[in-house]
């Protein structure tokens, strides 16, 4: 096959790329949008008010590890979308098909994890409602399931924070059980989803 039929057969792979990643980030917006309205609707009250139910509290707004977006929906079609415009670009630069697929995914993966890290140090500063679980040490609350003595034992807490409760898993630096109801304070971080916390 020469380089001619070979680049054509490159752009038309990165047209398709790039059409079908557009098209699923489009739904996935759209999705994204429903989802978010009708969980604004549940999580208010007859009257108008803010109902912060603890079973309600969105899990979303608790800020979790970083995980580059291209491990979600969102990022794989942004991926496409990347990696078919390389390859439109790059089809007729006479450069190899395999070397050409290859530049497509290394650089389709690269825009995905930048867009990640912007998107995740973003939400964290500009979201009044995200819950960045390092900045809960200090808080104080109430153990609901009871935590083991033992560091690798889990247990929950709830905590007020933002105005809202939440509840979130959390070790003992105690060596005692400590039953539902004790009053806590966190002491840091123990994982991003995870907090240390001692008997006040």
């Amino acid at each position: 096959m020469g380089i001619f039929e070979n680049a054509a057969a490159v752009e038309k792979l990165g047209l398709y790329l790039a059409l079908f990643g557009s098209i699923a980030e489009a739904v996935l917006f759209i999705w994204d949008k429903l989802h978010r309205k009708n969980r604004k609707t549940e999580d208010n009250d007859p009257s108008g008010e803010p109902d912060f139910d603890i079973l309600k509290y969105p899990a979303d707004k608790l800020a979790k590890p970083y995980v580059p977006r291209l491990v979600t929906a969102k990022g794989t079609a942004g991926f496409f979308i990347a990696a078919g415009f390389v390859c439109m670009i790059l089809g007729g630069s006479g450069i190899p098909f395999p070397a050409v697929i290859l530049i497509a995914m290394f650089l389709g993966i690269s825009c995905e994890v930048a867009v990640s890290n912007l998107q995740y140090s973003s939400r964290i500063k500009s979201d009044p409602d995200v819950i960045f679980v390092p900045n809960l040490s200090g808080i104080n609350g109430k153990v609901s399931v009871a935590i083991p003595a033992d560091v690798t034992g889990e247990g929950k807490v709830r905590l007020v924070y933002k105005g809202a409760v939440t509840e979130i898993k959390a070790l003992s630096a105690d060596e005692v059980v400590l039953d539902p109801g004790t009053d806590v304070t966190v002491l840091h971080a123990w994982k991003d989803d995870e907090v240390m916390v001692k008997k006040i």
